[in-house]
C-alpha cells in the first residue's frame, strides 16, 4: 500500500518566514522512521489528537497534515499544542527529508 504524507506549517512568530512544506512517500523511509511515521501519523492517531482540542494561542505553529492512502485522503489541521513531543520530532525529521 502506497502512503504519502504531506506536511505544511503556518503561523509562528507573527506568521513570518516559518512556513515549511514536505511531501514524503512513507515506503521510501528507512525502517525505524517508516514504522514511527505509520504509527504516529496514522489517520486514526491524528483524529484522536484533533479531538482533544488543546488550547491555541498567538504565534503558535499549525501543522497541516494530509495522509493519502489507497483507501482515500485524510486531512488534519493541528496546532503544535495538540502534538506530543515525539510526534513533533518526527514531523521535524520528515520536513528535513521531504521534497
Amino acid at each position: 500500500m502506497m502512503v504519502t504524507i504531506t506536511i505544511t506549517t503556518s503561523g509562528g512568530i507573527g506568521g513570518f518566514g516559518l512556513a515549511k512544506k514536505a511531501e514524503v512517500a512513507v515506503e521510501s523511509l528507512p525502517e525505524p522512521l517508516r514504522v514511527e511515521a505509520c504509527e504516529k501519523l496514522d489517520p486514526a492517531a491524528l483524529e484522536a489528537l484533533a479531538a482533544t482540542r488543546p488550547r491555541g494561542g498567538p504565534d503558535r505553529v499549525v501543522y497541516h497534515i494530509v495522509v493519502v492512502e489507497t483507501g482515500g485522503t485524510a486531512s488534519f489541521d493541528l496546532p503544535e499544542t495538540a502534538l506530543p513531543a515525539g510526534t513533533l520530532d518526527l514531523i521535524d525529521e520528515l520536513l528535513a527529508r521531504g521534497r
